[in-house]
């Protein structure tokens, strides 16, 4: 009887251990900055200068590791948290051209260190490790909360319309870098949510299957027809890019998709959407 109490016991300790919640520090989750991130070596040397800049590291092919779903979920937000952080000057590293783990080590100390990305990256990163049962010393996640509605308007800034093309016709971006919160700087009010929001674009069709460009390529369109008697540049501009961010805050598949992938992300995000 003894014995059979022992295996029983010896059971429910291995079970609980299953269960039991993990833990990290700050400096551990920091430490792997060197498998989350790679180095983006431009081949435009035109001007003289070494362009070389963080990048998420798409190359992580082992299921296994601990970073695997987050850089795949989150590839998109993780690259738009980067672009909003200080350059880094890669010209300082001009010899170290030919030597990516150098570089990569560089590159990983730089976000490490900086406070700006780190502001808008741990909060994902953390909430993404506690989805895991992974508890971060040292930091705590204060939830945020938005509106649906709200999101949808932060969303919405990404669809563009910004220059006339050659032919006269309005031209626009849906993008991480041709937008108005790194091209017009004043738009930008909370970088955590526009990180979500431009990560959500760009799964909508690998991810929801659903098409959220093709409705604002065909409203610039019709924009060119009703803009094309105004003559000023600027002004026509204006006006098409406030038509378009209108047309997108109200846009059903839109409004769909930010929902569908919250629902799918919830567990791994830093904040709450009411709906």
């Amino acid at each position: 009887m003894k014995k059979k109490l022992f295996i029983l016991f010896a059971v429910c300790l291995t079970a609980g251990n299953l269960f039991a919640q993990k833990t990290m520090t700050l400096k551990q989750l920091k430490a792997d900055y060197d498998s989350i991130f790679s180095v983006y070596i431009s081949p435009d040397t035109t001007d003289g200068n070494f362009h070389v800049s963080p990048t998420v590291n798409r190359d992580l092919a082992d299921s296994t590791n601990l970073y695997y779903n987050f850089i795949a979920d989150y590839q998109h937000l993780i690259g738009q948290t980067i672009g909003k952080s200080p350059r880094f000057d890669g010209n300082k590293y001009k010899n170290l051209k030919g030597n990516l783990p150098a570089l990569r080590k560089i590159v990983a100390d730089f976000l490490q260190n900086s406070e700006e990305f780190n502001t808008n990256f741990l909060p994902y990163a953390v909430a993404y490790l506690s989805s895991k049962n992974i508890k971060v010393k040292g930091y705590t996640n204060k939830k945020q909360s938005i509106s649906l509605n709200e999101l949808q308007i932060i969303a919405s800034k990404y669809f563009y319309v910004h220059y006339i093309t050659e032919k006269g016709n309005l031209g626009s971006h849906i993008c991480g870098v041709w937008n108005p919160y790194f091209q017009e700087p004043e738009y930008s009010k909370n970088p955590m949510m526009e990180a979500f929001a431009i990560n959500t674009i760009f799964n909508a069709y690998k991810i929801h299957k659903q098409d959220v460009m093709s409705p604002f390529w065909g409203y610039v369109r019709t924009l060119n027809a009703e803009y094309n008697k105004i003559t000023d540049e600027q002004e026509r501009i204006e006006k098409a890019k406030q038509a378009g961010f209108k047309f997108m805050e109200t846009n059903e598949v839109l409004k769909q998709v930010l929902i569908d992938e919250y629902k799918r992300l919830e567990k791994g995000l830093p904040f709450v959407v009411v709906m």
